[in-house]
């Protein structure tokens, strides 16, 4: 698949579902991507035909606002997609980190993905009747 400025962009339909065997996400239901803000005007429309109907932002407001001010990183949307912010790191996760250092960031941030992932696979479960899997 191909969208211009939305780098990594795949379906994940195939991919096994965690805690129920033998079950996959279906194809053409659920895309991932890298960094949603740098997609442009013809990647909108190249993807237009998937019918995407939410974009799941996993960057924190700080994430976005460093990357706003060296120049990428704005929030991207477009008519029929609706972004839903669900931040993998909270803010004060970034606060006085030296890269590299082993401040718990990881720690942190590997809790916030159980806590947010059990949230964001309810909402796609039971918010969405079209999503489902073979």
């Amino acid at each position: 698949m191909q969208s211009d400025g939305l780098y990594n962009f795949r379906d994940l339909g195939g991919y096994p579902i965690a805690n129920f065997p033998n079950k996959i996400i279906r194809p053409g239901v659920v895309y991932r991507s890298a960094d949603p803000s740098k997609i442009t005007e013809l990647g909108i429309s190249q993807i237009g035909d998937l019918n995407i109907t939410r974009v799941f932002d996993l960057r924190s407001e700080f994430e976005i606002e460093q990357s706003t001010q060296r120049g990428f990183g704005q929030v991207r949307e477009w008519d029929g997609a609706e972004r839903i912010v669900v931040s993998v790191f909270k803010d004060d996760d970034h606060h006085h980190h030296i890269p590299g250092a082993d401040d718990g960031r990881k720690k942190r941030r590997d809790e916030n993905l159980k806590r947010e992932g059990i949230e964001v696979y309810s909402k796609l479960k039971y918010d969405r009747t079209d999503i489902d899997c073979d």
